[in-house]
């Protein structure tokens, strides 16, 4: 797998949880319980990163990851994640 694959799907998925996030604190104006769920997912994603740049895992194992998070957003969060 190409390395740029894995670098799209985790940019697209933290633009839209960076969005969502932006979105939830504008409204609310303060942290709701839907921003502490994205800001958990942005922290398993930046995770999943770190371990692929330190080499302990592959782009390929890193990418299967970031397809199980998104499930996980899916199922939570549905209303943010179209």
């Amino acid at each position: 797998m190409d390395s740029w694959e894995y670098i799209k799907k985790r940019d697209e998925m933290m633009g839209k949880l960076h969005e969502s996030y932006n979105m939830l604190m504008k409204v609310a104006g303060i942290e709701s319980e839907t921003a502490k769920i994205i800001d958990k997912f942005k922290k398993e994603i930046d995770k999943i990163d770190l371990r692929r740049m330190k080499g302990e895992i592959t782009v390929e194992e890193a990418y299967k990851q970031l397809v199980e998070i998104e499930k996980k957003i899916v199922e939570e969060i549905p209303e943010f994640w179209n």
